[in-house]
């Protein structure tokens, strides 16, 4: 006997707004085979049910975990699929990830404390969490490339000057933006569109926090995301196309203000 539960449906808005995605969204995986309504009514909306709920609860668990559509769409098509399985495989990948990132949050905590109350702070409470092969070579990097530059010094300053607060926020509105943009990417949006340039313009507007920006120097920062591997790993774990993605957007921007 079905239960009331089994029996609900769901409309394209309805199933979007309990997901926390976007329409647009929901019709893109639609449109490449992964999440296919149970039934698509006579006068052509679409109609989701509790199954489909399942399947998109799926999907997003591998989206935070940076797995592309086409993998995620393979992976739940494979015979014999095992959802209670996957949910203790996203519930493993999920805390490891929680206990990297609390390292790391640790890591900023002790850096604002060590700020805010002029003391000194190692080397070690500095880079926790940070891979230790790759903080020497950055931190070398960024002096001999931009340290004779005005943007650096001010850089520099501003960042000194940055509170917990402060932190705290550009982390979050900066997760928000790419997100924002992998979803984006994910429904067709071209770089060039109202909807992409909205979040392009926000993303200059957190780079405009550490130094002042000029649309040369924008336009050379969405260079060198592609020309550094590790710039465009780091926005490779939100989506494998986001750096180009990004970078064509930015190139637009400016173009668009030339």
């Amino acid at each position: 006997m079905l239960s009331v539960r089994d029996m609900k449906t769901y409309t394209v808005s309805q199933l979007a707004k309990a997901a926390g995605v976007t329409p647009r969204t929901l019709r893109h995986y639609h449109a490449i085979g992964l999440l296919s309504p149970s039934a698509i009514r006579d006068n052509g909306y679409r109609s989701y049910t509790h199954d489909d709920l399942l399947r998109l609860q799926q999907i997003l668990f591998y989206r935070e975990l940076d797995v592309p559509l086409p993998e995620i769409k393979r992976l739940l098509e494979r015979p014999g699929f095992d959802v209670a399985a996957s949910l203790r495989f996203h519930l493993s990948a999920l805390e490891q990830k929680r206990r990297r990132l609390g390292t790391l949050i640790n890591t900023i905590h002790k850096t604002l404390d060590a700020m805010d109350n002029n003391r000194p702070i190692t080397e070690d409470e500095l880079y926790e969490g940070f891979p230790r092969e790759e903080v020497a070579q950055i931190k070398q990097e960024a002096s001999d490339r931009w340290g004779h530059t005005d943007a650096y010094k001010q850089s520099q300053q501003r960042v000194s000057k940055f509170t917990k607060q402060d932190w705290e926020e550009i982390k979050s509105t900066t997760d928000e933006n790419l997100r924002a943009l992998v979803a984006l990417l994910e429904s067709g949006a071209a770089p060039d569109s109202p909807e992409t340039q909205a979040e392009i313009t926000k993303h200059y507007a957190g780079i405009g926090r550490f130094y002042d920006c000029s649309l040369d120097i924008y336009r050379g920062l969405a260079d060198m995301y592609l020309a550094d591997q590790r710039f465009a790993d780091t926005y490779r774990k939100y989506h494998k196309d986001l750096p180009e993605y990004l970078v064509a957007g930015m190139r637009a921007f400016c173009d668009a203000r030339a």
